[in-house]
């Protein structure tokens, strides 16, 4: 079926975000980290790495939502793919299943308590990130962009429709913010890292108030939100 034709494409041994230099050179520094006894492993880069599969979306509520024709036309080749279980945006790693594993086995074996820090989707995520048998590998936290408008402006739902539903379609998902601008504020110490996410009131505004929401807290060697 369409199903495992589009997952035998994706699990191609060659599809790799990364490249082979790349992947050497990330396990060499992990090794190096762990073995100096670094608390904390911090990867930086640009895209999610927990998986984000297309939600369920009723026929009814897609009809009563005010979309441009492009974005309905867009909304509804992507919703009879739900019932597959297959990713929203081949576009990250949920693209490159197979380089995922190799990253998430490096994650698991060369590093204490790892860190995955992304971008590039103008909302705010935080993932429990786990390996293909389903054990924990560690967290990521999706920053929100300062002005750049994100899923709102394809699925305008509620925000808290959207969060079921996202959760729902997606299990290492822990907490996401789909409707707010702003950044992320990350403090580290031996005991814990707490990810805070801070949204304006309004983007156009000079003196705009910053709401916090709530904090989120990884403990040491638990590899999880909790």
């Amino acid at each position: 079926g369409v199903q495992a034709f589009i997952e035998t494409l994706l699990r191609s041994p060659n599809r790799s975000i990364l490249g082979l230099d790349q992947e050497n050179w990330l396990k060499t520094k992990l090794l190096e980290s762990k073995q100096r006894g670094t608390v904390w492993q911090i990867l930086g880069q640009q895209v999610l790495m927990g998986k984000l599969v297309i939600p369920d979306v009723p026929p009814k509520i897609l009809e009563n939502l005010t979309l441009s024709d492009q974005v309905r036309y867009e909304v509804a080749q992507m919703m009879p793919l739900a019932p597959l279980k297959l990713p929203m945006n081949l576009d990250a790693w949920d693209g490159y299943p197979i380089c995922r594993e190799r990253v998430q086995e490096m994650l698991t074996e060369c590093a204490i308590n790892p860190v995955v820090l992304s971008g590039d989707s103008h909302n705010a995520w935080a993932f429990n990130l786990k390996n293909r048998l389903g054990n924990a590998v560690g967290v990521e936290i999706g920053t929100p962009s300062v002005t750049s408008p994100g899923l709102e402006q394809y699925l305008p739902l509620p925000p808290k429709t959207m969060e079921r539903m996202l959760q729902a379609s997606s299990p290492e998902l822990y907490a996401l913010d789909t409707s707010q601008r702003g950044w992320t504020r990350i403090s580290f110490n031996r005991e814990q890292m707490v990810a805070e996410w801070r949204f304006v009131s309004d983007v156009l505004s000079r003196t705009s108030e910053v709401n916090e929401a709530p904090a989120l807290n990884c403990k040491v060697n638990t590899r999880s939100f909790s």
